[in-house]
């Protein structure tokens, strides 16, 4: 595998528009909310962990940045409360099906409208599911290799966007061999576990017939 990319940082320049209030959840000792404070220097910078001693070692790596341009928070991502219709939640470094059950709360618990980047390790298919039955749209989507793993990004709104495919399809390129890799890689899983289950034998057999296309 030749081609190799630094996720945070492409993550990091997806978001297409201005917003006032950026949170960084399960933060990854506030990476990809420091580098949002380059590509967002309007917004205020949430950074929010569970575990308090990520929260206080940032503290400390934060202590010379001006303190009205971020906050920090060590609590569940599910508590977030959203203040305003023009806030950004980000989503990374956490397994699908917890992405899940955080972004089904604050559905749940938020009136305001929120828009969501999105970066998980496995499960993509039950996520894009889950995404769809919350009224989430696609506004835009890429594929990153970092550290020999494929990861699929999603930029997603409730009030834009184009129709979320539940198996990825619009990453899907012939020409391209980090893609083609991905979805061989995904194929050959759901391939494997199809003895079992019906559910990865019609997913094997959806992979199957788009590659041959």
């Amino acid at each position: 595998m030749k081609y190799q990319e630094n996720r945070l940082d492409i993550i990091s320049t997806i978001p297409d528009r201005e917003y006032t209030d950026i949170w960084d959840t399960c933060c990854d000792h506030g990476k990809l909310g420091s580098k949002l404070f380059r590509q967002f220097p309007n917004a205020k910078i949430h950074f929010n962990d569970i575990v308090p001693g990520i929260i206080t070692k940032l503290e400390h790596r934060l202590r010379k940045a001006p303190k009205e341009l971020y906050t920090l928070n060590a609590m569940d991502a599910r508590l977030i409360k959203v203040e305003n219709s023009t806030t950004l939640i980000c989503i990374c470094g956490i397994g699908g099906k917890m992405a899940v059950e955080i972004i089904e709360e604050l559905v749940k618990s938020n009136s305001h409208h929120f828009e969501l980047l999105i970066c998980t390790h496995y499960h993509q298919i039950e996520l894009r599911k889950s995404l769809i039955k919350l009224h989430f749209k696609l506004i835009r989507s890429q594929l990153i290799v970092h550290q020999k793993q494929h990861y699929e990004v999603m930029y997603i709104s409730r009030e834009r966007g184009k129709t979320i495919s539940p198996l990825s399809e619009e990453l899907y390129d012939k020409n391209c061999p980090k893609s083609t890799d991905y979805f061989k890689k995904s194929m050959k899983h759901f391939e494997k576990n199809s003895k079992y289950s019906d559910f990865s034998k019609k997913i094997f057999e959806s992979y199957a017939e788009l590659i041959s296309e």
